[in-house]
């Protein structure tokens, strides 16, 4: 589904501006199934794949680790989900509860463009990417496909390609406060 050749690399992830965000994603698992934590950076309308963690834990240690990882917190909204986000949110942290909609395969099927045309980046090293990457390019057909749920997860909960940037949305309040000041102007003159 996810052609290798799509993921762009870096070394270093790009020093964060102003408009940059981190979010995290969480596939939280339940008994005996993995919980994946995957952190992105949001910039430039890339998303830079800063960390994966995986690991089978305990409630406890899920929250814990969630706690020391807090950013903004995407959390799937299945098995132990809605009892994660509330432990969270009681905490004082930014967490949600996402519903995914449709399929696993769907859902990544959708976010494959961003793959495709250029907007995701993986580092060229870390102690987990060897894992991550046989999972995520060998989905569907792996054993697992947690990772593959909390990146897809992140990709459609990240920054919207269509969001306008700075510049344009000082275009767009300059339009309107025009478009406001004719009408006024024209409401005077009779001409409405």
């Amino acid at each position: 589904m996810i052609n290798p050749t799509w993921v762009k690399r870096f070394n270093q992830p790009p020093t964060r501006t102003a408009s940059s965000r981190i979010i995290q994603s969480w596939d939280p698992g339940g008994d005996n199934h993995w919980s994946v934590c995957v952190t992105l950076l949001l910039q430039d309308h890339k998303h830079y794949l800063l960390h994966v963690l995986r690991d089978r834990m305990r409630y406890s240690m899920l929250v814990a680790r969630a706690i020391a990882h807090a950013t903004r917190i995407l959390v799937e909204h299945a098995l132990i989900g809605p009892a994660l986000v509330a432990e969270l949110q009681k905490a004082g942290l930014p967490a949600v509860t996402i519903k995914p909609e449709g399929d696993k395969q769907t859902r990544m099927a959708i976010q494959s463009a961003k793959f495709e045309s250029g907007q995701v980046f993986f580092p060229n090293q870390a102690a987990w990417l060897a894992e991550f990457e046989h999972e995520v390019f060998g989905f569907p057909n792996g054993r697992y496909n947690d990772q593959v749920d909390a990146l897809s997860q992140a990709l459609a909960h990240g920054k919207p390609s269509y969001e306008l940037s700075d510049e344009s949305n000082e275009g767009f309040r300059k339009f309107v406060n025009d478009l406001w000041w004719h009408s006024q102007l024209m409401g005077r003159l009779g001409g409405y």
